[in-house]
């Protein structure tokens, strides 16, 4: 996609086939120079002769990896780890938790006073601790099997591309057929 005039964009993407519907994300520059990804999701309408979007995903932070296709099964879980990534760096920390397991912030955080059962202030400082203004990062998953969780790392760069922190990740699909965050550590 290529419109570049008064209020127009230039947008680079990829294309990727999911059992729920297709993910398409990428980068869109605007007439002001400014850069954004974005990852939508596309979902059939119900009567199935179309397509819809089920979410749109934006932020400032800058995915420079391209991961191997998981596959239909398992699209999902790149797609979850880039959306945290996004929200971590570049977003909404609100949106970054809500991918973190429960289980994972009552482990790390818990607080049997606290309706969810954690403490969400806590979570939330550690959150903002990790963030630290650099936007680029990559991530990789060295291998993908149906039914297992998928070990990720995000590793954040600097302005000149070298190495600031990284993140090792465990993903997998939750019981609501959701993928989540069970497990994160920094490096």
């Amino acid at each position: 996609m290529k419109k570049v005039n008064v209020g127009g964009y230039e947008s680079e993407f990829n294309f990727l086939p999911s059992a729920t519907g297709p993910f398409i994300g990428g980068a869109a520059k605007s007439s002001d120079g400014s850069k954004e990804s974005f990852v939508i999701h596309l979902v059939p309408v119900d009567s199935g002769d179309g397509w819809r979007v089920n979410w749109l995903h934006r932020s400032k932070a800058r995915n420079n990896s391209s991961p191997a296709d998981p596959g239909l099964q398992l699209a999902g879980a790149p797609m979850l780890v880039q959306m945290f990534a996004d929200n971590l760096l570049g977003g909404d920390l609100l949106l970054a938790e809500a991918l973190l397991a429960d289980a994972w912030k009552k482990s790390e955080y818990p607080d049997a006073n606290a309706e969810k059962g954690y403490n969400q202030a806590l979570v939330q400082q550690k959150l903002r601790g990790w963030q630290d203004g650099n936007l680029d990062y990559i991530y990789a998953c060295p291998e993908y099997v149906i039914g297992k969780p998928a070990q990720f790392e995000i590793v954040v760069l600097d302005a000149k591309n070298m190495v600031k922190k990284a993140f090792a990740l465990k993903v997998a699909k939750a019981t609501t057929g959701d993928w989540l965050i069970e497990e994160i550590e920094t490096k």
